[in-house]
């Protein structure tokens, strides 16, 4: 294997915002850790770091953006709503192709390309100038417009007249047909490396106008040092939690405002359990104002990793109710600190969860296992609580820790330069 020290670009939305920025930011941390040399082009950036590259630079421009981001172009043309607000052509991002560093890349390495600050006529050029890796965070490379599509299954041919929750960006006129085709014509000029995080979406790859692309899976990973066990009783009295309750801990951070995660059957299994003083209901991201019941605490959104860590080794339970996922890091980071996940078999989620060992993988959209799981989780002997935490921290640390991620992103790089 070479031993070279690589220069690579990667791409994405954000720098430090959301699932698959933290996965491009922490690559790019433990890359620079073995002498790489990683730059960022990013849409929306939010960090200092010098080698992070904004897209939208220029004032003017960034208000463009979220003028089309917010769809403003429908109210101001019908033709430019239906041919511009699609995530394909953006007119005033500043190119790829013009960042000086570029010329000195040997890898461009793509995440999130969707959120109004890439145009992807750029792929063919830049793909066929530069090894291109990208990684896929959900499936909106290959659909007319969405994210995820649930149950429908039109994206394989292109349009969807079917109101899919929860659109990356929102859009209001149905033109996925439009969007599709010019996606199968750009990836047939081009030349990529895709990856995928999950054996889910590796399926879904190899059905979709992607399917000639090389591809390969390489599941996520997260920081292993900083999410890991802490005893449960001086973490419960740190945080000032209750040392004879079951804590309960979900995120609502989203609420009800995108339904693809599930809030509704999360509110279920609450609501049947209003009157347990048994239970702690922990609601990561909610505000207080949102339920008077007296066995749920609210806790602000969590930003600090190390704080959160607390949180998952002070709860018995993570309720993460998605009903439309690829490899989520919230699963990954409450297992790596030994804290079972109930969830629902969706997306990648039945490849993180090993049903009953480290969790409890509910039947999809079925409420009834849902609270099943839930009760065997809630019931279980000491000895198995305790067999599931070391479970569930061995898989992780197996399976799914960021320097192994790195590697083989990093084998991945060296196999196509220099194979």
């Amino acid at each position: 294997m070479n031993n070279k020290k690589l220069t690579i670009l990667e791409i994405g939305t954000t720098d430090t915002k959301g699932g698959a920025a933290l996965v491009s930011w922490e690559l790019k941390s433990m890359l620079e850790k073995l002498g790489h040399e990683v730059y960022m082009a990013v849409g929306f950036k939010r960090s200092a770091d010098p080698k992070i590259f904004d897209l939208f630079d220029a004032p003017l421009n960034r208000l463009i953006s979220k003028i089309i981001h917010k769809n403003f172009y429908q109210r101001l043309s019908h033709h430019i709503a239906y041919h511009r607000s699609n995530d394909i052509s953006i007119p005033f991002a500043k190119k790829i192709s013009h960042l000086k560093i570029l010329k000195d890349t040997d890898v461009i390495h793509a995440h999130n390309l969707h959120s109004n600050f890439f145009n992807l006529r750029e792929l063919p050029r830049l793909s066929n100038q530069k090894p291109f890796v990208w990684t896929l965070h959900d499936m909106w490379a290959f659909t007319g417009h969405n994210a995820y599509t649930f149950d429908c299954e039109h994206w394989q041919s292109g349009g969807c007249a079917c109101d899919l929750p929860d659109s990356i960006p929102p859009h209001k006129r149905n033109n996925t047909q439009y969007l599709w085709d010019k996606k199968k014509k750009i990836f047939e000029k081009s030349k990529l490396h895709i990856v995928v995080p999950s054996q889910w979406l590796y399926n879904l790859v190899k059905k979709s106008i992607l399917k000639h692309q090389p591809l390969t899976l390489i599941y996520n990973g997260i920081d292993t040092d900083t999410y890991y066990p802490k005893d449960k009783k001086s973490t419960r009295e740190k945080l000032g939690l209750p040392l004879d309750k079951k804590i309960i801990m979900f995120s609502s951070k989203a609420g009800k405002k995108f339904i693809r995660k599930g809030w509704d059957y999360a509110e279920k299994i609450i609501e049947d359990h209003r009157l347990d003083d048994t239970i702690l209901f922990l609601c990561i991201g909610g505000k207080e104002s949102e339920s008077i019941r007296k066995n749920i605490k609210y806790i602000p959104y969590i930003s600090d990793p190390h704080l959160l860590a607390e949180y998952y080794s002070a709860s018995d339970v993570l309720i993460f109710t998605s009903i439309a996922e690829n490899c989520p890091l919230t699963v990954l980071e409450a297992m790596a600190c030994g804290l079972p996940v109930l969830a629902f078999a969706t997306g990648g989620i039945p490849e993180l969860i090993v049903h009953k060992k480290t969790g409890y993988v509910a039947e999809y959209k079925n409420k009834n296992d849902l609270q099943a799981g839930f009760e065997y989780l809630i019931t279980m002997p000491q000895d198995k609580s305790n067999s599931m935490t070391e479970e569930c921290r061995k898989r992780v640390v197996r399976n799914f820790s960021l320097p192994n991620m790195t590697q083989q992103y990093l084998n991945l790089y060296q196999k196509i330069l220099y194979a």
